[in-house]
């Protein structure tokens, strides 16, 4: 007994490390892929920039096709991740700095928000079956952050605000979905009017 509980714990615990491990892998992948797409000037040119834009693109269709394979997981991690930026964005909105960089208390204050925004929002993803709409958001919302690591502050502000716009409008979208079945499960319960009270 003791034998096998020590070796479901080991092979836990390097599951877990494993599951850790691809998450990082695959938000740098999709990161360096973003960057050398999207951001072309910052890599090296000449014999290399071809070479660069097909690794970039390898990356990004390697890390987009794991996310959409496990999407119905990482979904569930996404509210802690921000949670814990949320932790950060305070941090910096008190002391005026990141590590040793100095941020704006503006733009502390607007990440900060977003992070909070955006850790209510993805909450309520796992309250039911994800959709086209909820998969397209958070592609859409991971992607956006990703982009948003750009060193333009009004870069970042748009993407952010893309990416927080998509998960409010699957939000929105399933509330209203919502709501009209309770309506129609209403009127099923209630059945058709009597003859007598249509005629009265």
């Amino acid at each position: 007994m003791d034998k096998r509980t020590v070796k479901d714990q080991v092979i836990k615990g390097t599951l877990l490390t494993a599951k850790v491990l691809l998450v990082w892998a695959t938000a740098g992948m999709l990161w360096i892929g973003i960057y050398v797409i999207f951001s072309p000037g910052r890599v090296r040119q000449e014999p290399l920039s071809t070479r660069s834009l097909l690794v970039g693109s390898v990356l990004l269709v390697m890390s987009t096709a794991i996310l959409l394979l496990t999407m119905d997981r990482w979904v569930k991690i996404i509210p802690g991740v921000l949670g814990y930026a949320t932790l950060g964005g305070l941090i910096m909105l008190f002391s005026g700095h990141y590590s040793r960089i100095r941020v704006p208390w503006r733009v502390a204050l607007i990440l900060t928000l977003f992070t909070i925004a955006s850790a209510g929002l993805s909450l309520t993803f796992q309250e039911r079956k994800l959709n086209v709409v909820d998969r397209v958001a958070l592609m859409a919302f991971v992607s956006c952050l990703a982009i948003g690591t750009t060193p333009s502050f009004s870069a970042m502000l748009m993407a952010l605000g893309i990416g927080f716009a998509f998960l409010l409008f699957a939000w929105a979208l399933d509330r209203i979905r919502r709501r009209d079945g309770k309506e129609s499960s209403r009127h099923q319960l209630r059945g058709p009017a009597p003859d007598g009270a249509g005629r009265r």
